[in-house]
């Protein structure tokens, strides 16, 4: 991701008496890439295709914000994650 250019100016009014400011106050975060990865195969078990998948995001655990994020004041975005998933159609009431 590229550094976001376009951001809003802070800006200051007087209004009844009170300031008013608007705009952004933190500067926008620095680029960022990440690396993720997926792979998988189905294997048949017992006539049934049985899939098994593995997933990475943020392999290399870079800390980043998104400048869309409303929580990017606060915190950084997830590190890494790893998933593995296992999809195994379950068929009941089949007769054979």
């Amino acid at each position: 991701m590229a550094r976001q250019n376009r951001v809003p100016a802070v800006t200051q009014r007087q209004e009844n008496g009170r300031v008013i400011f608007t705009g952004d106050f933190a500067p926008p975060p620095a680029a960022y890439a990440l690396l993720g990865a997926e792979m998988g195969f189905v294997w048949r078990v017992s006539r049934q295709p049985m899939s098994i998948i593995l997933t990475g995001t943020n392999l290399l655990n870079r800390a980043y914000r998104d400048y869309l994020d409303r929580f990017r004041y606060f915190a950084d975005e997830p590190g890494r994650n790893i998933m593995l998933r296992i999809k195994w159609p379950l068929v009941f009431g089949r007769s054979q």
